[in-house]
C-alpha cells in the first residue's frame, strides 16, 4: 500500500465537459475524504488580471481597475467564437498549472487565506488534510501538472441533461435572453471536446445530477484508487 506523509499527500484531479459536474464531484470527494478541494475555473479567471496582454488577445481589452474577473469574462463573452473559447483555456493554462502545482507542493497551506487561491476553495477540512483534489479542465494537457497528479477522474453526463443544468446558471441568463444560448453551448461543447481529446484518466464516472450518482461516483473513485495502491478513507 502506498505510504503518504504530510509532505507527500495524495493529489487527485477532476476534469470533464462544462456543466458535467466536475466541480460538484470534486467538492463532494473532498468533504467525504478529508481532502482539500480547489476549483480551477476561479484560478483561471484570476489569470485575466495577471496577464492583461493575453486578456486583450481573448476579449479585445484588458480589465479596468476593480473589475471582477468572472463578471468581466461573461460580460465580454459575446460574440463567442471557437477561437475565443479555446484561447481562454489555452492562454490561461500555464497560470492555472502554476497555481495548482504550488498548491500541490504546499498542501497543508490555509488556502482560504491565500491571496490567489482563497476564492478557489471548495472545501478545506479543519486541521491537516488527507490530500488535495482539484477541479481542472484539460489538466492532461498541462504536462508538468499531470506528473504531479496521482489519480485523475473524468466526470461526464448526458449532453441534454448538461444543457438543461447550464441553462439554470445565473451567468447564462443574459445569453438566453439574447437568443444565443444554443450557439454558446454548441461552441463550448466543441472546444471542450477538443480539449479532452487524448485524455487518459484512471477513471471515468457518470453524473446524473442526483445524490445517488454522487455517492456511486465516490465509491467508484475510492475503489479504483485502492486498486492503484492508494488507501483513502470514505467518511460517508
Amino acid at each position: 500500500m502506498a505510504k503518504l506523509s504530510r509532505e507527500r499527500l495524495l493529489k487527485v484531479g477532476f476534469s470533464g465537459p462544462s456543466g458535467a459536474g466536475k466541480t460538484t464531484s470534486c467538492e463532494y470527494f473532498g468533504r467525504h475524504t478529508g481532502f482539500t478541494a480547489l476549483e480551477g475555473d476561479e484560478i483561471m479567471f484570476k489569470g485575466l488580471s495577471v496577464y492583461p496582454e493575453r486578456t486583450i488577445k481573448i476579449f479585445g481589452r484588458a480589465l479596468e481597475p476593480g473589475e471582477n474577473e468572472r463578471e468581466f469574462a461573461y460580460g465580454n463573452y459575446l460574440p463567442l467564437t471557437y477561437e475565443k473559447e479555446y484561447n481562454l483555456f489555452e492562454l490561461m493554462r500555464d497560470y492555472v498549472e502554476e497555481q495548482l502545482r504550488w498548491a500541490f507542493h504546499n498542501p497543508t497551506t490555509d488556502f482560504r487565506s491565500h491571496d490567489v487561491l482563497h476564492e478557489a476553495v471548495l472545501f478545506q477540512p479543519e486541521g491537516l488534510p488527507e490530500g488535495i483534489a482539484a477541479e481542472m479542465c484539460g489538466f492532461h494537457r498541462a504536462k508538468d501538472l499531470k506528473r504531479d497528479t496521482d489519480f485523475t477522474v473524468i466526470v461526464d453526463s448526458n449532453p441534454g441533461q448538461r444543457k438543461k443544468m447550464l441553462a439554470q446558471r445565473p451567468n447564462m441568463q443574459g445569453f438566453i435572453k439574447a437568443g444565443m444560448f444554443d450557439e454558446i453551448i454548441a461552441i463550448r461543447e466543441t472546444v471542450q471536446g477538443d480539449l479532452l481529446k487524448g485524455a487518459r484518466p484512471h477513471l471515468r464516472i457518470k453524473n446524473n445530477y442526483d445524490e445517488e450518482s454522487l455517492i456511486r461516483g465516490q465509491q467508484q473513485i475510492i475503489a479504483k484508487m485502492k486498486e492503484k495502491g492508494f488507501e483513502v478513507q470514505n467518511l460517508i
